[in-house]
């Protein structure tokens, strides 16, 4: 079934990310390079090393809509499946 192992008020708990930036972000070291003098004016918590303790506002909400997107891409595969098995 399309919905087995989805469970929608089983959200994943917020983690901070990892110190290291993840690939594809769009802060590679050429940009880095580039904005060095405004780094330096601006604090920048993720310098410090320390996770927040929260997640980020509307990290509930972005999850929520991904689960709904989802199950949206899932309902619709299966649909277009069922469809496509019953013309033959």
């Amino acid at each position: 079934e399309v919905l087995q192992g989805l469970h929608l008020e089983q959200l994943p708990a917020y983690e901070p990310a990892a110190s290291t930036p993840a690939a594809g972000t769009g802060s590679g070291p050429e940009r880095e390079g580039q904005g060095q003098a405004d780094g330096q004016a601006r604090a920048d918590p993720e310098a410090t090393g320390a996770p927040p303790d929260e997640p980020p506002p509307g990290y509930e909400e972005a999850q929520a809509q991904a689960v709904g997107i989802d199950l949206d891409q899932r309902l619709r595969r299966r649909a277009e499946f069922d469809r496509d098995s019953g013309d033959e």
